[in-house]
């Protein structure tokens, strides 16, 4: 089954914010050899990478269309004191993407950790203690977190406001 790209038309059926081909070339720009395989294995790493991202981050703005398969094209984004054309994926959130296919490849993006609980157990010298693993043990990746921070209601300190 071909990869359907969303290039801004805000279709119901998209599954990825990049394609293979963007993928190919940006991870031989920068040597990065783990994107390697078969294009429908690659296929799905971006698929898995776009529900990462659309199920982590909370976007700025309103979806364009009620239908559209995914979080983007918006409306009512700015960035850098501009508004974000609401018929086009940004270049930030395809780079993230693709980063995160990236690391799809090769590994799960999301994990279901054993939970731990707080305890505290010494026998002689020997003193052990556990808890429940910070960010629900979920992996967080710093530069896609970086590349989303402007396009993301909250975090880093930030408030949303709204004008009355």
């Amino acid at each position: 089954m071909a990869l359907i790209v969303e290039t801004g038309t805000a279709s119901a059926t998209s599954e990825s914010y990049a394609s293979v081909a963007d993928v190919d070339s940006y991870a031989l720009a920068r040597g990065m050899t783990a994107w390697t395989g078969i294009d429908s294995v690659k296929e799905s790493a971006l698929r898995n990478a776009t529900q990462y991202i659309d199920a982590t981050y909370r976007f700025k703005g309103y979806r364009v269309a009620q239908h559209q398969a995914l979080m983007w094209p918006r409306s009512g984004v700015m960035f850098d004191r501009y508004t974000l054309a609401s018929d086009a994926i940004p270049p930030m959130l395809k780079t993230a993407c693709m980063e995160l296919a990236i690391k799809a490849i090769s590994s799960s993006l999301i994990v279901d950790p054993d939970s731990q609980y707080v305890t505290d157990v010494q026998v002689g010298p020997i003193k052990k203690s556990m808890s429940a693993p910070q960010n629900g043990g979920q992996k967080t990746y710093a530069l896609i977190d970086s590349l989303l921070r402007d396009l993301v209601t909250g975090g880093s300190g930030s408030v949303e406001l709204v004008r009355s």
